[in-house]
């Protein structure tokens, strides 16, 4: 049961992404937090949008409750592309001052893993436009954020992902571009 990741920087494409690598594999799409397939998905990505929590570390265990719930359901036969993964939580979580070392060790206790991340690697001033543009909410409160938000996060993606199988993928490029670089990595990986 292959699990490929699609992550990189809010406004950096990976939903769009991540949907179109599953469509074109006929993989399973799952989308973190809040995936649809558990009770919890739903209740759980809402108090994440609302924000309010008073200590950081209540937000580290929504995620990995919700992932946790998510790995519990899936079909060991099929193939899977997730938007977003563990290496989110960790730089994102990261980022709010939790240690990364508690966060792998947690995952790793609830079965949480991914066989390889695709980073998808885009300029701080791109994502924050594109944030700034969207007209949904944002997770966690992150739109209007200053472009040093998005330069922290990179840096704590690229310190997350050290020690996990990762290809660093170019954002700026078009989506098709982006979509064909990480089908023809999945193809060299199987």
């Amino acid at each position: 049961m292959p699990v490929f990741a699609i992550e990189g920087v809010n406004g950096s494409g990976k939903s769009t992404v991540s949907k179109q690598v599953a469509h074109a594999l006929d993989y399973e799409h799952v989308r973190f937090p809040g995936d649809s397939r558990t009770q919890l998905g739903k209740p759980v990505r809402e108090l994440l949008y609302n924000g309010g929590f008073t200590n950081k570390h209540t937000k580290l265990f929504l995620f990995l409750a919700d992932m946790a719930e998510v790995y519990g359901t899936l079909d060991t036969n099929k193939n899977y592309i997730t938007d977003r993964s563990i290496v989110s939580t960790v730089a994102y979580q990261s980022y709010e001052g939790v240690s990364k070392e508690l966060v792998y060790h947690c995952s790793h206790s609830a079965g949480i893993y991914i066989n390889h991340v695709f980073y998808l690697d885009v300029d701080a001033d791109i994502a924050a436009n594109r944030c700034d543009n969207r007209t949904e909410k944002t997770l966690g409160g992150f739109r209007n954020q200053p472009i040093e938000f998005y330069e922290q996060i990179d840096k704590e993606y690229r310190e997350a992902l050290k020690g996990v199988a990762h290809t660093v993928i170019d954002a700026e490029q078009s989506t098709e571009n982006i979509v064909r670089d990480i089908l023809d990595k999945i193809e060299e990986l199987k």
